[in-house]
């Protein structure tokens, strides 16, 4: 199962949305299971970079999370 915790707005550009994973936020490569939202290509964000912006600011957990379906995929 996979639910929406909590999420981060650097307000640079970039949003991102954590995502729990079977009850986890951690990926095994060390980083958080994350949906990018929402970034600003005219300010040069990139997607790639929701995962650094996680592990500086960290992010604020959602009162109530939501649950959402996923495919289990690679890129």
């Amino acid at each position: 199962s996979a639910k929406i915790v909590g999420g981060i707005n650097d307000e640079e550009g970039l949003q991102a949305m954590v995502v729990a994973i079977d009850g986890s936020t951690d990926r095994p490569d060390g980083s958080t299971y994350h949906i990018t939202w929402s970034l600003d290509r005219k300010r040069g964000r990139k997607a790639v970079q929701s995962n650094d912006v996680i592990a500086k600011r960290g992010w604020r957990p959602l009162d109530n999370p939501v649950p959402i379906r996923i495919i289990p995929a690679r890129f």
